[in-house]
């Protein structure tokens, strides 16, 4: 039923039974990401696939329930219209927009009418003159965002609260529309090896160490200090003795003295160099290890979940919905 553009989708509508009420939701029409119709369809909860920033995991099924959208799974942000639709449903189920019952279909521009009419219903104007400008301007940038949803919707996840995401413009959509988002790809923290590497970061940042790792792992070959070629000065300053004594005698009128200027200080200073080299060669390879190790752990977390939802993510989802 859908188009190559997510702006020429048509979505057919289809009436369920929700707590006791036949309601309408929208199908999805193409296999895919749609945040939107997420946003339409809200129930206490909503169990939506969730579109985490390259590099992905396969795609998991999306179950509804409202007013929270559980983000499980990756959704590649490129494919049609189904963000758009989901986001729709959220708010249909509970009432909050309406669709007539005896429509059978709704396209992508009629269904962001819908949502951007709610945005704007829900957000009354401040009393506040100040607060009511910054309010107006995010608004406009609610109702700028909405479109974008029909392509999909990126995400970046933190491993340790249900809640925990990094702010994004498309994020800001679901808290005007009073919709909370929540994850459960979480590190359960009695897995202390995996909790002390992942920490507070994001999966983006697991990915950029990750990457790091991989660079230390197979490090470029370095240029050589030593030119290719020297120049004549710097071939017969190369030729010269490390140590150069030389008599003094005649001219300072002190028998039998020698005196070495430079050498014996120099000797000190190569020794001295030498072991600086030496120290950080080491403190370098012991580094590298260490990020090598952090690697294999996040590494590891990422591929055991591949689901991106844990057990100790889907507990914690129960206690907070």
């Amino acid at each position: 039923m859908a188009s190559a553009s997510s702006g020429d989708a048509i979505f057919r509508i289809k009436h369920v039974h929700y707590k006791g009420n036949q309601v309408p939701i929208l199908m999805q029409n193409l296999n895919g990401p749609c945040p939107l119709l997420a946003i339409s369809e809200a129930a206490p909860a909503l169990v939506a696939r969730a579109p985490v920033c390259a590099p992905r995991h396969p795609a998991h099924a999306l179950c509804s329930t409202a007013h929270h959208c559980v983000m499980r799974g990756t959704m590649p942000c490129g494919a049609a219209d189904s963000q758009m639709r989901r986001a729709g449903n959220a708010l249909l189920l509970e009432k909050k927009i309406t669709i007539h019952q005896d429509l059978a279909y709704m396209d992508f521009g009629q269904l962001i009418h819908l949502v951007g009419d709610y945005l704007v219903n829900f957000n009354p104007p401040h009393p506040n003159p100040e607060m009511q400008a910054n309010q107006q301007q995010q608004i406009a940038d609610a109702l700028a965002v909405l479109p974008k949803l029909g392509r999909g919707l990126d995400v970046n996840v933190r491993h340790q609260k249900v809640a925990d995401f990094e702010y994004t413009d498309e994020l800001s959509v679901l808290d005007m529309l009073g919709i909370n988002l929540v994850h459960g790809w979480l590190c359960d923290p009695q897995d202390t090896r995996t909790a002390s590497v992942i920490k507070d970061m994001s999966y983006n940042q697991l990915i950029c160490m990750l990457v790091d790792a991989d660079d230390a792992a197979h490090p470029e070959p370095t240029a050589s200090t030593e030119p290719a070629t020297r120049s004549a000065a710097a071939a017969s300053w190369a030729a010269l003795p490390s140590v150069v004594s030389w008599n003094t005698s005649a001219r300072a009128g002190v028998q039998g003295r020698s005196i070495a200027p430079h050498g014996a200080a120099d000797g000190e200073d190569a020794h001295a160099e030498a072991n600086k080299l030496e120290q950080a060669k080491v403190q370098a390879k012991a580094e590298r290890a260490e990020r090598l190790r952090k690697a294999r752990v996040v590494e590891e977390f990422l591929q055991d979940t591949a689901s991106q939802l844990t057990w100790f993510g889907l507990e914690k989802l129960h206690q907070g919905l």
